[in-house]
């Protein structure tokens, strides 16, 4: 101060600034695809050239990973001013995934698909039908196959088939022998425990006869598939027969032997020398006895003897003493042993007589294997009239 009647200073500094100049700052690659690498947004300016600072959510850094980032753009350069603000979107890259395994074969355990991914190692979310645990059993699955990953998208579909298991089965017991009970055969698999379906000539029904029978066995498990064939041959069982009657004697019919069966009353068939008809001569045939029923077999043979060896009889005469009355007068023949054919004659007749008088009576024997004979006479007195 220059006042003569004050007193008093200050002192500064006097700064010549240049004028600011405005700049405008346009932003670009706001949206990009996650790649790995940092994704920078570009900031051009009007006047060109001029230095900008860019922050991605208030950080200098770029960022890598998918999402929303706010961008602030601010110039830096002295002597200019101006900003821009913007969003940074970095999007999922998209991926491949390719299934795998999707043809399998039952075995018990889940049947899991694998689902490769390019780029390779990328997590996958897998369903079945739905469910994310794989299934077991045979069947069609539909199959979803998801990326997880959050920088990247991607999926696959497809339908994984399960496929029944190959099983083998092995039949036993196919020659087995009559009994009269059907005759089942065995049908083991492997692996073992397995359903089996068998048919025996195509009928469910096992056979009780003789013979031979196609027999088909198919594993009826829903998880297995397998089937084999063979056949089931039923033999004849073994009877016995037992022959009797091998010494007759000659009676001038046919000499037939017995023949008794184990099991009993099967019908045999016997023949004597080779023919089926019993013989009645006397001699010695030999004898063969086969049984005939379909499902036993047996035989005996041995030698039928007929002799003529005679045994004695007696004949005792009745009712030689009689009375005329007009017919025929007829004496009695008993034998011992009882019941034997007797032959009787009157005078070398064998018409009894009717008139009174005195006859001589001859009784033979006429049975086979045996000889007898007797002789009297009868005697026709006059009746009283």
């Amino acid at each position: 101060i220059t006042d003569p009647a004050y007193i008093g200073s200050a002192s500064g500094t006097l700064v010549v600034s240049a004028p600011i100049i405005p700049v405008t700052v346009t932003l670009g690659g706001l949206t990009q695809t996650y790649d790995g690498t940092p994704r920078v947004v570009t900031a051009t300016t009007v006047p060109a050239g001029v230095t900008v600072a860019v922050t991605y959510g208030g950080s200098a850094n770029a960022p890598t990973a998918v999402g929303s980032y706010a961008i602030l753009a601010t110039v830096t350069e002295p002597g200019h001013s101006g900003s821009a603000n913007g969003t940074l979107v970095v999007s999922q890259a998209s991926a491949s995934v390719t299934l795998g395994a999707l043809g399998q074969t039952y075995d018990g355990t889940p049947r899991v698909v694998t689902a490769t991914t390019t780029p390779s190692g990328l997590p996958v979310a897998v369903t079945y039908d739905g469910s994310a645990t794989a299934p077991v059993d045979v069947g069609s699955y539909a199959i979803a196959a998801t990326i997880t990953d959050p920088n990247y998208s991607g999926s696959a579909a497809g339908t994984l088939i399960v496929s029944q298991a190959t099983a083998s089965v092995t039949l036993g017991a196919l020659s087995q022998t009559y009994d009269g009970t059907p005759r089942v055969v065995t049908a083991t698999t492997t692996p073992p425990g397995l359903p089996v379906a068998v048919t025996y000539d195509g009928s469910t029904t096992a056979p009780s006869g003789i013979g031979s029978y196609s027999v088909v066995a198919v594993i009826s498990d829903p998880s297995y598939t397998g089937a084999t064939n063979g056949t089931l041959v039923v033999g004849p069982a073994a009877a016995t027969v037992t022959l009797g009657c091998w010494s007759q004697v000659y009676d001038g019919t046919t000499r037939v032997v017995t023949a008794t069966t184990t099991p009993p009353g099967l019908p045999v068939a016997v023949t004597y020398d080779g023919s089926a008809t019993a013989p009645t001569e006397i001699g010695s045939y030999s004898v063969v006895a086969t049984v005939t029923d379909p499902n036993y077999t047996g035989s005996a043979s041995g030698t039928l003897v007929i002799s003529d060896n005679v045994l004695p009889a007696t004949v005792v005469l009745g009712g030689l003493n009689q009375t005329y009355d007009g017919t025929s007068r007829v004496v009695t023949a008993t034998t011992i042993p009882a019941g034997l054919a007797v032959s009787v004659t009157y005078d070398g007749s064998p018409i009894p007589p009717i008139g009174v008088g005195s006859y001589a009576v001859v009784a033979t024997v006429t049975d086979p294997g045996y000889t007898g004979t007797s002789a009297g006479t009868l005697v026709v007195a006059p009746g009283t009239a």
